[in-house]
């Protein structure tokens, strides 16, 4: 009886294993995806933060020069 059970549980095992690891799998190529998608995202975003940093720089040097060029003219 014990032979038994045991024979199908090592049967059940070597059957079903390889269905777990291909949701595994599939879950994993998921998370992959999603990852990828999200550092695609987060790049997009930091190169518009870093044109709107210089576009605020050089309006920074403009505010400037025309203060400069007001100073003068007092």
């Amino acid at each position: 009886m014990l032979k038994r059970f045991l024979i199908v549980l090592m049967v059940m095992l070597f059957v079903c294993a390889p269905l777990f690891s291909a949701n595994a799998q599939d879950d994993l190529k998921k998370e992959v995806k999603f990852l990828k998608q999200r550092v695609q995202q987060l790049e997009e975003k930091l190169k518009e933060q870093e044109e709107s940093a210089a576009q605020d720089e050089e309006a920074q040097k403009e505010e400037r020069k025309e203060l400069a060029a007001i100073l003068e003219a007092l």
